[in-house]
């Protein structure tokens, strides 16, 4: 744009808003059209310097070039110079050279802890010994869904007791509240608080408890009938010491002559932590023999694993697919 000589460039939005809603340049080629109010020729041809004076004066654009065409309806009421003085420089702040990091001090206040409402708390007692911590670390980890529920096994439970001769009913397994009864007579010596059959059934296999503390029931291996009663009494009292001083790992049990009976409220525990590979009942058996616990026998074990439904789930497919295979054959 030239103005009394000089040569002032306008801002480049200005300029496109000249083109676009002002009166059209003078082009060199006359036969120029328009699109959209905007020379599309413009881009093409070069175009002479326009000054302000033509700007200020320039009429609209012929009519042959209005219409629904062009933008163009009025004659502009504002001149170039006008957008010029107005125009506003726009200052960008430059980024900061060093961003730093602001540290925040953690608060445990704050934590959140997601927990798995599918495991299992272990049952616990303070007037019983509680299982191995290596048992109650795996149940604390262990997802209840690939396992059967404990309320549907216990009431199995149930219904295996009722279903038993009635010599072995009272004995099969006894909850909290009738093994502390059995134990403090084995501790005290006195077994009038129990039954003809509990008497007689603890005589045979010899049951005994030394822990004043703590409801346990021992059970002698075979290898302590050959034992005399002082060599048999060592053991048994290691035992005890062994399991309250939390040296009751698999292997270290080994060496032990004893076994302890486990109460009814510890058997879905047990038998959930030996089934952790998803084995079958005989060899769950084998692992509970290590472990130290008597008289989880192997209907308990079998119970235990019809009811678990991943193993419910591969049995199903190995169906399937023998019959597939019996099929195809």
């Amino acid at each position: 744009m030239q103005a009394d000589g000089e040569s002032v460039s306008a801002p480049p939005v200005v300029m496109q808003e000249m083109i676009i809603h002002d009166s059209p340049l003078k082009l060199e080629h006359q036969q120029a059209h328009t699109f959209y109010g905007q020379n599309v020729a413009v881009f093409h041809s070069k175009s002479r310097s326009l000054s302000s004076s033509d700007a200020d004066t320039t009429s609209d654009m012929d009519s042959s070039h209005t219409g629904r065409f062009t933008a163009d309806f009025a004659k502009p009421t504002r001149s170039i110079s006008e957008y010029a003085q107005q125009a506003v420089p726009i200052h960008v702040q430059p980024p900061p050279t060093k961003i730093e990091f602001i540290s925040h001090p953690y608060s445990s206040e704050r934590r959140i802890v997601l927990e798995n409402v599918h495991n299992l708390e272990p049952w616990t007692q303070p007037s019983f010994i509680p299982l191995p911590d290596y048992v109650v670390r795996y149940l604390h980890d262990v997802d209840l869904v690939e396992m059967p529920k404990k309320t549907e096994f216990e009431a199995g439970l149930q219904v295996f007791r009722k279903n038993m001769m009635e010599p072995l009913r009272e004995t099969a397994f006894f909850p909290a509240d009738r093994y502390a009864v059995v134990a403090r007579s084995l501790a005290t010596g006195d077994m009038s608080m129990l039954s003809d059959r509990v008497r007689s059934w603890a005589l045979v296999h010899r049951l005994s408890s030394v822990s004043d503390k703590y409801n346990v029931i021992l059970v002698p291996r075979d290898s302590v009938y050959s034992m005399d009663a002082a060599s048999a009494e060592t053991h048994r009292q290691q035992f005890v010491t062994d399991l309250l001083s939390g040296k009751n790992g698999p292997d270290h049990l080994q060496y032990h002559h004893y076994d302890r009976l486990p109460v009814q409220n510890q058997l879905y525990d047990i038998l959930t932590y030996v089934h952790r590979s998803h084995l079958p009942a005989a060899q769950m058996l084998i692992e509970i023999d290590r472990l130290r616990f008597a008289f989880i026998t192997w209907p308990m074990a079998e119970m235990y694993v019809r009811m678990c439904p991943l193993c419910n789930m591969r049995a199903k497919q190995l169906q399937e697919q023998t019959h597939q295979s019996i099929s195809a054959a």
